[in-house]
Formats: C-alpha cells, sequence, structure tokens
C-alpha cells in the first residue's frame, strides 16, 4: 500500500530536494531518489533510469542545471519545484 507523507515531511524532502539540487550535491541529491527513479524532459529525448544515471546525466551533458534557482511550489497538488537556469532571471524561460 502507498504510505502518504505528512505535509511536514513533504515539505522538509522538497526542501533537502532544493538544497542538495542548489548545491548541485549529487551524493545528496542521488540518496534522496528511488531506486527506480525515473527522469525525463520532454520536449528532449532523454529517459534515464536509477539515481546513479540521473546523477551521471546531471554531471555530464546535463551540467547546464548547475547554478540553476529553484523555488518550492506546488503542482497538481503535490510537492513540486521550480527551476530557472542561471543566469536567467526568474519568469525567463527555460532555454535548452
Amino acid at each position: 500500500p502507498r504510505v502518504t507523507p505528512s505535509p511536514e515531511v513533504e515539505a522538509a524532502t522538497l526542501e533537502r530536494y532544493l538544497t542538495a539540487f542548489a548545491s548541485y550535491d549529487m551524493t545528496a541529491l542521488s540518496a534522496l531518489l528511488a531506486d527506480d527513479v525515473v527522469m525525463n524532459m520532454p520536449p528532449f529525448r532523454l529517459w534515464l533510469r536509477g539515481p546513479a544515471s540521473v546523477c551521471a546525466w546531471m554531471l555530464g551533458r546535463g551540467h547546464g542545471c548547475r547554478g540553476s534557482k529553484v523555488f518550492a511550489t506546488r503542482a497538481s497538488g503535490s510537492p513540486a519545484y521550480a527551476q530557472y537556469r542561471a543566469p536567467a532571471t526568474p519568469g525567463a524561460p527555460w532555454t535548452g
């Protein structure tokens, strides 16, 4: 059965994720990812599976994410974050 964490646990987990992402600490980030994590990023042809694959991409081809600004938000009733690629200012579109 699926366990739904309390809003406090969700908020704390999101804060840990944002801290890891903002500092580009792939060890901390990978500790937060489930073993069966999948990452994709439409419209790009990107399909990554597992924490090691995600972190390897972030340190390789995805290195452009380093220095991004991230902000906590909600999407479809779930915790989420907005990411703005450096040196863009908030509100500027992501350009790949």
